[in-house]
């Protein structure tokens, strides 16, 4: 179909549980593979992945939703849920929220905080969108 695409997001930054004071990698890879004709009137899109975080949830699955605000350009809410390394279930709660001060910066920063089953925060994550990975397709390698 004409004008649907799957999509596919890799983010990359740090997380600081919130009884250190050490920031620890963080990689975030996701995709919906079933396209949605309006995404953003959905309800958000379906989204699988892997994530890497550091001591807490080494290269584990990731599953859940990623919500498009329809009146906000880049704006977007991802609600995704995964177990630790310690078979504890942990969310993730992060926002993308562009501010006209500085449109590129905010619009590939993700702020936001894994919480555990009890909604308790654990820890703050502070991402970034990963461009290379498309820049890399675009050039053709």
């Amino acid at each position: 179909m004409i004008g649907l695409s799957r999509f596919r997001q890799t983010l990359v930054g740090s997380f600081r549980l919130l009884d250190s004071d050490r920031d620890e990698p963080l990689a975030l890879e996701l995709a919906a593979e079933r396209p949605s004709l309006l995404p953003r009137l959905s309800g958000g899109l379906v989204v699988e992945g892997r994530i890497d975080a550091k001591g807490l949830a080494d290269r584990r699955r990731v599953s859940g939703r990623v919500v498009l605000e329809p009146l906000v350009p880049f704006a977007s809410r991802y609600e995704l849920e995964f177990e630790a390394n310690d078979g504890r279930r942990l969310e993730l709660y992060a926002e993308r929220r562009p501010e006209a001060r500085s449109p590129f910066w905010s619009a590939s920063s993700v702020r936001g905080e894994f919480r555990d089953a009890l909604r308790t925060r654990i820890a703050s994550i502070e991402l970034r969108l990963d461009y290379r990975q498309g820049l890399s397709r675009w050039l053709g390698r």
